[in-house]
């Protein structure tokens, strides 16, 4: 049996926080469930930043957490098209 884990703080988590997250302080969180043994994390969605401004940059941050650590699995939540 494969047992696969994937930590959705910071979609999830974050989603519901009163306070915007910078970039380098979700990189931080990142480097942070990379050092507990994560090895695949989804770390936003990609809605509308009326919607969900706490995600407004998931984009860009899935570009810096594949440049820093490019041997991690890196997801997004999609709900619609």
């Amino acid at each position: 049996m494969t047992v696969v884990l994937e930590d959705v703080s910071l979609r999830d988590g974050l989603q519901g926080e009163l306070r915007l997250f910078t970039l380098d302080e979700k990189l931080a969180i990142v480097g942070q469930l990379v050092e507990a043994g994560f090895r695949r994390l989804q770390v936003g969605s990609f809605v509308h930043p009326d919607r969900l401004p706490q995600m407004a940059d998931t984009d860009i941050l899935v570009t810096r957490v594949r440049a820093a650590y490019p041997l991690l699995c890196c997801t997004g939540l999609v709900l619609n098209e």
